[in-house]
């Protein structure tokens, strides 16, 4: 049980470098393209990073687990409280990431490394319980 578990986390953190990798390069991109401020290129790159893990996080962290077949209106509504779960680690992550620079003066992508490690546990916990079945349910292929 416990290996089980410690293999999903693994694999959800591994889905969570691909989402950083998002996250930075939004922030990047908006920064260097845009000169957008870093604090406010966060947001549209947590969202975008954010759907990027939720999609990765269902077929892949969770793909032993019974994940519950749904229709089109409960993949929007699973969707939507997946990112208000991930609300709670983004918000510490947001929150760590904007002290660290504006009482410490860290440059942002260390910054953006330690907010996001921070935010890590909650957001594991929360697309855990969203995605993953409570009751026995489909098959693990049964991903929609």
């Amino acid at each position: 049980m416990i290996s089980k578990h410690l293999a999903s986390l693994f694999r959800f953190g591994v889905v969570g470098c691909l989402g950083f990798v998002v996250d930075a390069t939004v922030v990047l991109l908006l920064v260097q393209l845009l000169g957008a401020e870093p604090i406010n290129a966060r947001i549209p790159a947590w969202l975008l990073a954010v759907s990027t893990t939720y999609f990765f996080n269902l077929l892949f962290t969770f793909k032993t687990n019974k994940v519950v077949l749904v229709g089109k209106r409960q993949r929007l509504r699973r969707y939507s409280l997946y990112v208000l779960s991930q609300l709670c680690g983004g918000f510490v992550n947001i929150l760590v990431f904007s002290l660290l620079i504006s009482l410490l003066g860290m440059q942002w992508i260390i910054s953006l490394i330690i907010g996001t490690l921070a935010g890590l546990v909650f957001n594991f916990l929360g697309a855990s319980n969203v995605i993953v079945a409570k009751k026995s349910g489909p098959s693990a292929s049964n991903y929609w």
